[in-house]
């Protein structure tokens, strides 16, 4: 029997010193639920002026579950 799978979508816009936060509590919770479902975490990097997409980026490095969407103006 397969997993069902929880995909989280996490819109971010200037959040670079929170994408790490907001990760390790995700995966805190998620982790308590891992027999009975599979995730995946969804960063979306919104244009973002500051260095948000590379906080996104060092964490798709090191969770496969961790995927993101870059927008550039």
């Amino acid at each position: 029997m397969s997993k069902k799978l929880i995909s989280i979508v996490l819109p971010s816009y200037r959040e670079e010193k929170n994408v790490s936060l907001i990760y390790n509590e995700l995966v805190n919770v998620l982790s308590s639920i891992k027999e009975e479902y599979d995730y995946e975490l969804i960063y979306i990097n919104d244009w973002s002026p500051d260095n948000t997409w590379l906080e996104i980026y060092k964490l798709c490095k090191l969770d496969d579950k961790v995927k993101w969407i870059n927008q550039f103006k």
